[in-house]
């Protein structure tokens, strides 16, 4: 529901702007407490997950990335996708595996 929700995602109010790990840091904790986990046990610690970059991805990896995704950017609409799209594309391919 538009204005009553934030998380790790955003807070869907369609500014990309303070979706960003920093802004959503400073608006809430990102750790989910023991009590209120819907999991037994805790795999990871996500604050000892070193963040990535897109400069981490192998540059096969990315060229193939950058190639299927640019194909895949113009929708059913005709429209091309922004920039920013491509960029998130590439980058859930490079660490989102074979899958994305």
């Amino acid at each position: 529901q538009r204005g009553g929700q934030d998380g790790h995602c955003g807070n869907l109010n369609f500014d990309a702007e303070d979706d960003t790990l920093e802004a959503i840091s400073a608006r809430m904790s990102l750790r989910v407490s023991a009590q209120d986990s819907l999991f037994p046990i805790a795999s990871v610690d996500a604050a000892d997950v070193t963040e990535k970059s897109i400069a981490d991805c192998a540059p096969e990896i990315h060229r193939q990335a950058q190639a299927d995704c640019e194909q895949r950017q113009v929708g059913g609409d005709g429209e091309a996708a922004s920039e920013t799209f491509i960029e998130a594309c590439v980058y859930d391919a490079c660490f989102g595996g074979e899958d994305f």
